[in-house]
């Protein structure tokens, strides 16, 4: 199960992706929901970013790799940083780069109640009371290679 949020003319709602079909759903994404009946293509939808979060804490200098690659030492603990709200992006929207920014690293991980993915792989387990299929949403917020 695929949660998406999603705009239809001017209304915004959470629903379930089917394949190529958005199915509307009442209630709450974290808790109890009904599917309604009417079905949307993609092509009538517009995919929104997953969720509106009030913040968004980063943590930065967490994975080996890219340590490595930025050829910084590992540092004794990760950065934290903040991020505006609006700095999320839905699917297939362009990743805007600041005019000034000289180096612009991209990154696509979603936390959600207590549990992380990265692209569809659960990195930490989900809060018991929730199962994790319920959770994986599918972002893939300014990524490039």
């Amino acid at each position: 199960m695929k949660f998406v949020r999603f705009r239809l003319k001017d209304k915004v709602s959470y629903g379930i992706q089917e394949e190529d079909i958005v199915r509307e759903i009442t209630g709450s994404i974290f808790g109890d929901f009904q599917v309604k009946p009417e079905k949307f293509s993609l092509g009538e939808v517009s995919l929104l970013a997953p969720v509106e979060p009030s913040k968004v804490l980063c943590v930065g200098l967490n994975f080996r790799d890219h340590i490595a690659e930025l050829g910084d030492p590992t540092p004794q603990v990760p950065s934290h940083f903040l991020k505006s709200p609006t700095s999320l992006i839905g699917p297939g929207d362009p990743v805007v780069f600041p005019r000034i920014a000289r180096r612009v690293d991209y990154e696509g991980e979603l936390a959600a109640d207590g549990f992380l993915t990265s692209f569809d792989r659960p990195l930490l387990p989900p809060a018991r009371r929730f199962g994790a299929d319920r959770f994986l949403f599918s972002p893939r917020l300014g990524r490039r290679r």
